[in-house]
């Protein structure tokens, strides 16, 4: 991508740990795309089955999140977007809820 050039993403996966236990608690997700996908990092594998988009289309439609090339080595993210949260509640049942998460870096 050249400087300047903007990208949105079809599809963000944040994944949220305990601050205090360092255990997954669950994830943030946006995407428009069907299908498996997964995450690997160390000895933690992730996987999920997205059949629909998530937040629902008329969430999803409502913002949008894009990565910009600043520079050579600098990007911006800029996010004013709905998202699906995932949250591990006691007793290990998943618990879903939506949020609209609203920042922008440029550093």
């Amino acid at each position: 991508m050249d400087v300047g050039e903007r990208l949105e993403p079809e599809g963000i996966l944040i994944i949220l740990y305990d601050g205090e236990t360092g255990e997954f608690a669950g994830y943030i997700l946006r995407t428009i795309i069907s299908g498996l996908s997964g995450f690997t990092a160390e000895n933690f594998s992730f996987w999920i089955n997205v059949t629909a988009p998530e937040p629902p289309s008329l969430l999803y439609d409502e913002g949008y999140a894009e990565l910009m090339r600043n520079s050579k080595d600098s990007w911006i993210l800029d996010i004013n977007a709905w998202f699906t949260i995932y949250q591990l509640a006691p007793g290990g049942e998943t618990v879903k809820h939506y949020v609209k998460l609203n920042f922008k870096n440029n550093h």
